[in-house]
């Protein structure tokens, strides 16, 4: 009998689901972070709808299933058991990926989380179907674009999400959170956008009518309300506009701070929502 290799405490597990609403008045993010290696986790939850805004930042033991996930098979959960977090990722053969998430947390009041429990219940359902063949714009990491719905039960409100949304999972050695990066993901009914800066690098793909098209260069101003931003593409097409900060939120990382903006944009390719992120960027 062969005995595994023993994971390194580095070892890292990521799935991510998020979804707005065309307008980002309600939005979903949910991130569940694996650290097998050391029996650890991290849930990172951010919910709101209208002036309902709850989040969560919390690492906890790691329950439930212990070891790596194989994403290699059909079917790959990411679970917790303790709060119950549960992705259900299917990549079967002739059809398109699908995630079901099934959760139940206690959230902090607002959009930045102080690094521990909460004691407000919130309870996800949601399920994700891709809309195109998933990317892997880095190794070990893949990304896609498709269709969300999802409820959402906050304290004395219900509400749903039908809309685009994005699901991603990375997986591998990671001794710190990232290098320094602008993480910019936008969509609407005919194009989904994700483009990556990091000093010297810009990744990341566009999707129209289910094509994907890899990113070759991206600017992205520095933080503010209104960033202009112009992607271009290996076609040599590009897709610029102003993207319009409503909400913001942060979140201790690494003892620094994550900083994330859910935004609309004016571009191109009309009105877009999505998300703008920063890790360890200048000020604006």
């Amino acid at each position: 009998m062969t005995v595994p290799e023993p994971l390194s405490p580095s070892y890292a597990e990521a799935a991510v689901l998020t979804a707005y609403a065309p307008d980002a008045e309600s939005g979903l993010f949910l991130r569940l972070a694996r650290f097998p290696g050391r029996g650890e986790a991290w849930a990172r939850v951010d919910v709101f709808s209208g002036d309902h805004h709850y989040s969560l930042s919390e690492t906890v033991p790691l329950t439930g299933f212990a070891g790596a996930t194989d994403t290699s098979l059909p079917r790959a959960e990411f679970a917790l058991t303790r709060p119950p977090v549960q992705f259900v990722r299917e990549a079967l053969a002739g059809a398109p990926l699908r995630c079901r998430l099934d959760a139940a947390v206690a959230c902090n009041p607002g959009p930045d989380p102080t690094g521990g429990p909460g004691d407000v219940p919130v309870r996800i359902v949601a399920e994700f179907v891709a809309i195109h063949e998933p990317g892997t714009p880095r190794e070990g990491r893949l990304e896609v674009f498709g269709d969300v719905q999802a409820t959402v039960e906050l304290p004395g409100r219900t509400f749903r999400l039908d809309g685009r949304g994005k699901w991603h999972e990375q997986l591998g050695e990671r001794p710190a959170f990232a290098r320094p990066f602008t993480y910019l993901h936008l969509q609407n009914e005919r194009v989904s956008l994700l483009a990556t800066s990091m000093p010297g690098i810009a990744w990341g793909f566009a999707v129209r009518d289910g094509e994907r098209t890899p990113v070759t260069g991206a600017s992205i101003a520095t933080r503010g309300v209104n960033r202009p931003f112009q992607v271009t593409m290996a076609d040599g097409s590009t897709i610029s506009g102003i993207a319009i900060r409503r909400r913001t939120s942060e979140v201790p990382v690494d003892g620094q701070l994550w900083k994330g903006s859910i935004v609309v944009a004016s571009s191109t390719e009309g009105t877009l929502v999505g998300a703008m992120n920063d890790w360890q960027q200048p000020e604006g």
